[in-house]
């Protein structure tokens, strides 16, 4: 139980609906998406358990990476969070 709930938070599966991704993904394809790439850290709460951690101006901070342009990311549809849209990064902060 302790390896699925770990592997679970760490990736899942997302189909692929309609046509708006091709060439590059197809209608009906599945992708595995690593959901903990782009897992962000308030350093504000870090630094309240260590305290050697400096939080600086930005207390928000990605663990491995933030979006970079051409990624492919899934995200929840804003007006109905059950829906899940897969759309590729074109714009980045500072652009």
């Amino acid at each position: 139980m302790l390896i699925f709930f770990a592997v679970r938070t760490m990736a899942q599966n997302f189909k692929v609906e309609g046509s708006s991704m091709e060439p590059g993904l197809h209608d009906g394809q599945y992708l595995l998406v690593n959901k903990a790439v782009y897992f962000r850290l308030n350093m504000r709460t870090v630094a309240r358990v260590l305290p050697f951690i400096h939080v600086g101006d930005n207390p928000e901070r990605y663990l491995f990476h933030g979006p970079h342009r051409g990624d492919v990311i899934v995200f929840r549809y804003p007006n109905d969070p059950r829906r899940d849209f897969i759309k590729r990064v074109i714009g980045v902060p500072g652009d």
